[in-house]
């Protein structure tokens, strides 16, 4: 089983490896599934739909690039895929810039 990842230690690369522990596999076991970088300057979308591997992906990008490639989504909605963003409001006398 051969995942693909954007490699920047972002959001969507960490709920990948819970599902393979959920699994009872071990994400670091070779012999279980294996892990490839996209190419700089290649979408990892499109890399991972011509390896026919898999990913963990924001649905904008799925939804922008599905008309140019044959992966399907196999999950979503899921808690563990959820990707929490937080805004702090900071006050701009204390910080101007």
């Amino acid at each position: 089983m051969l995942f693909i990842s954007r490699g920047d230690n972002s959001g969507l690369m960490w709920p990948r490896w819970s599902f393979g522990k959920r699994r009872g596999s071990n994400p670091q076991d070779p012999g279980t599934r294996s892990l490839r970088k996209a190419p700089p300057k290649c979408p990892t979308l499109q890399y991972t739909d011509q390896k026919a591997a898999y990913t963990v992906i924001d649905r904008a990008t799925f939804l922008t690039l599905q008309k140019q490639i044959k992966l399907v989504v196999l999950v979503e909605k899921d808690e563990a895929l959820l990707n929490f963003i937080s805004l702090i409001p900071v006050n701009p006398q204390k910080f101007p810039r």
